[in-house]
């Protein structure tokens, strides 16, 4: 998978986004670019570095060869040559709260879907649906795309509550991330204490995050639906210090309050 490269400008401060697979082969394939991205980098804002329920407590080093590939690892080594901070801005906890009863629905629905299908093959006539098949089959698509799934089915834009923005539209685990790490890195850029900033993320995500840097409107929209929705632990950021080419949690906070 070929990875993509982005910049763009706020508030004086030039902003990098590189996305790609985070794999440790394609690490080794990609590192003399990102290890020259990173010695023209002032900070590094990072997409597995967010407030975790495994982070280590203040002042630890994390154990980055416990993510089992060595990407998260190889990344940090490299960044801890020329880099004094680093951003966690994506927490990973986010759980949609009022999706969480329909996960069983949602199951349901596979199967469902599944044998309705087959019957409608088997029989000219139409297969007939009952109320409970019917709420079943209802409860799983909710769940369905409040969990991401129509972003994957519909790529390019989803209409939510009748408006049209040039953002991701439906309300997912993954745009509720992008719009965190966007809100994050404009409140990093704009603060003057750097004059750039290089953010890597998996492949898909940097797009949508160049967009929501792009659109302030839209990312404050989007900001403001997913904090009535999403725990406090998503919220969160995290920084870390390199002292001697070694790791520290050093701050945990509120995205909004960067």
């Amino acid at each position: 998978m070929v990875p993509i490269a982005l910049e763009t400008e706020l508030g004086g401060c030039d902003i990098h986004l590189y996305g790609h697979e985070h794999t440790a082969e394609n690490l080794e394939e990609e590192m003399p670019a990102i290890r020259e991205l990173l010695e023209d980098s002032d900070l590094l804002v990072f997409e597995p570095l967010g407030f975790q329920r495994d982070t280590p407590e203040m002042g630890d080093t994390p154990g980055w060869s416990s993510t089992g590939d060595g990407y998260v690892g190889g990344v940090m080594d490299v960044a801890g040559e020329t880099l004094d901070t680093a951003y966690g801005l994506d927490s990973k906890n986010i759980e949609f709260g009022y999706a969480a009863g329909l996960i069983a629905p949602a199951l349901a629905t596979g199967s469902l879907a599944v044998k309705k299908s087959v019957e409608a093959l088997r029989d000219s006539n139409t297969a007939e649906i009952d109320r409970r098949d019917f709420l079943l089959g209802s409860g799983g698509v909710a769940s369905y795309g409040l969990f991401g799934g129509f972003d994957s089915l519909l790529p390019e834009q989803l209409s939510f509550l009748g408006r049209e923005l040039d953002v991701p539209e439906a309300p997912s685990q993954s745009d509720a991330r992008e719009v965190y790490i966007a809100e994050g890195m404009d409140s990093l850029a704009r603060n003057k204490e750097y004059g750039s900033i290089l953010g890597i993320f998996g492949r898909e995500h940097v797009q949508n995050i160049e967009e929501y840097l792009e659109q302030p409107e839209s990312r404050a929209e989007r900001f403001s639906f997913y904090s009535d929705l999403i725990p406090e632990d998503s919220k969160k950021y995290t920084r870390f210090e390199n002292a001697n080419g070694d790791w520290h949690l050093s701050e945990v906070g509120n995205v909004a309050d960067i």
